[in-house]
């Protein structure tokens, strides 16, 4: 126990150092993860057993993140990206999968499961670092944006029957018909649990919960559907993953989505540093300096292989530069292709010595991702014939360019009536649940969370929004709440009431306007945001025109 625990400190250590330096250049956390655990295995020369306890704990952390996965597979994200997500989608993972099945069997002599197995891990793209490159740079509202949204949305879903077909590959002595009519079966007697749990018990449990206003109460509630969730799928002879997917899509409708979100994720991230602890410690430093150039040349070859495969793919759906930016954003291979690689690992579909090149080309493709999609304009350019580099129109897939009202109290339900008067687009954000049935009777947007906490404002986009009004009645929470919207969006307009001349706000250089009490000061906050975006708008102008 005293070796273990000196080894995790080291690790732990280790893995913030390097994660504190990479940050400074762009890198994602995993590689930093990734390379701990390879520096900690080269140092203590750690075997299958010494690493039994992490393979464990690091499960979870994948249940945790298929779990937030299906927070956001919900009824209404299915509709808005149908055509990316199951056509595009469809058609990128099984022509890459194809492709490389094919490559691994006939040029490198692999068994047909090994081959299928390693077709559909190169045919994973990084959700993780794509999706926060494009949303840190607004691309995610361009065409080719929604394009690499859906398409990573359908791998996400793909996970699901790719670690099935490793269970049916690594299960023997059992004849297939058997096989699948046992797997039918336990399937939708688990989905019918789950489905009736989180129709008539879940919902109930967290509202129950949720008002006893006690946050750690609310999140170990979370941590236990999660867990549970995912107890109920390896019962019924599934993947701990499948039933937190399950679990997460079951809350995708429910009020409480976007603060589960927001509690989970520091657990998620926590959990999912040590899988890639777990999978940097698979790394022998020995290997990789003996064979660095075929790493090299399988991470360029399987890198440009899979992005000829998006763009002829797209080429018939879109125009030339939207194509190209989405299959050169989606070239990478990524963080799900080491969970598949490791679970046939341990079912012996795959050898240590098969996943060791795969896994270093895996961590290099991801190490210059950011550098390639901050580039991608560049890369445009030279590729494409100027006549094919068509621009794409800049299209919203969220709402943008609106107002954030903090707090639905009577104020704030004012405030959005008067907003819906005149037309204009709004969201309102607050913790207490009992607004959730008011705001629907009212028509308003609403987002149940903490709006002190960063993911919650995320949700509601104050970063590409025109003015937040706050509608807090309390000095304090009102500077709370200023300081966490100025950390996320410092040029945001922001409108507050103030009940007298005095106040200490009235010092705080980042609010805007100043609303008292004896003005109609619903009206009077709207007036004033809708100004302020105005003033902003019209000061952007002359500002590019030179003026």
């Amino acid at each position: 126990m005293e070796s273990f625990l000196q080894i995790l400190l080291i690790t732990g250590l280790f893995s913030i150092i390097i994660n504190t330096i990479l940050k400074r250049y762009d890198f994602p956390p995993i590689i930093g993860y990734i390379i701990a655990g390879a520096f900690i295995t080269y140092v203590y020369s750690l075997h299958e057993t010494s690493m039994h306890t992490l393979h464990e704990v690091s499960e979870f952390g994948i249940a945790f993140l298929m779990f937030t996965i299906g927070l956001e597979f919900s009824l209404s994200n299915f509709k808005k990206h149908k055509k990316e997500i199951f056509l595009f989608g469809t058609l990128q993972v099984t022509l890459s999968t194809l492709l490389f099945s094919v490559i691994a069997f006939y040029l490198f002599a692999a068994s047909l499961k090994t081959a299928i197995i390693i077709g559909c891990a190169l045919a994973l793209s990084s959700t993780a670092i794509v999706l926060k490159i494009l949303n840190e740079n607004h691309e995610i509202r361009k065409e080719y944006g929604r394009t690499v949204l859906g398409i990573l949305l359908f791998q996400d879903l793909a996970v699901i029957p790719i670690l099935l077909m490793i269970s049916f590959f690594t299960t023997t002595g059992v004849a297939i018909e058997t096989m699948l009519v046992n797997t039918v079966l336990s399937a939708v007697l688990l989905l019918a649990i789950l489905f009736v749990a989180g129709k008539y018990l879940v919902t109930h449990f967290l509202t129950f919960v949720f008002d006893a206003h006690s946050h750690e109460l609310f999140i170990g509630s979370v941590l236990l559907i999660a867990v549970g969730t995912s107890y109920a799928a390896y019962h019924f002879g599934f993947s701990y993953s499948l039933g937190a997917f399950i679990g997460g899509m079951l809350l995708a409708e429910t009020p409480f989505k976007h603060q589960i979100e927001a509690d989970l994720t520091p657990f998620r991230d926590l959990l999912l540093g040590v899988f890639f602890v777990t999978v940097g410690m698979q790394i022998s430093i020995t290997f990789l300096s003996s064979h660095i150039l075929e790493i090299l040349a399988i991470m360029v070859v399987v890198m440009a292989l899979k992005s000829v495969i998006i763009f002829v793919m797209l080429i018939f759906f879109t125009g030339a530069s939207n194509a190209l930016k989405s299959a050169v954003a989606l070239s990478q291979v990524g963080e799900f292709s080491f969970v598949v690689l490791e679970l046939a690992r341990i079912g012996g579909i795959t050898t240590r010595e098969v996943n060791q090149p795969l896994i270093i080309a895996v961590v290099f493709s991801m190490i210059i991702t950011p550098y390639i999609i901050k580039n991608l304009q560049i890369i445009v350019e030279r590729l494409l014939p100027a006549r094919l580099d068509r621009r794409e129109a800049f299209t919203s897939v969220e709402v943008s360019g609106h107002i954030v009202v903090l707090g639905y109290n009577s104020l704030g339900r004012q405030v959005c009536k008067n907003l819906k008067s005149k037309g204009l687009v709004y969201v309102a954000v607050d913790s207490d649940r009992r607004y959730v049935d008011k705001s629907r009777r009212n028509g308003d947007p609403f987002i149940l969370g903490n709006a002190h906490q960063q993911h919650i404002l995320r949700s509601a986009n104050v970063q590409n929004s025109t003015s937040i009004i706050i509608t807090s009645e309390r000095d304090e929470e009102v500077s709370l709440l200023v300081e966490s919207v100025f950390q996320l969006s410092p040029s945001v307009n922001i409108v507050v009431s103030s009940r007298n001349d005095t106040s200490q706000l009235m010092q705080d250089k980042r609010i805007r306007s100043f609303i008292h009490e004896h003005q109609e000061v619903a009206n009077s906050m709207v007036i004033q945001a809708v100004t302020c975006s105005v003033d902003k708008t019209y000061s952007s102008e002359r500002s590019s025109e030179g003026l």
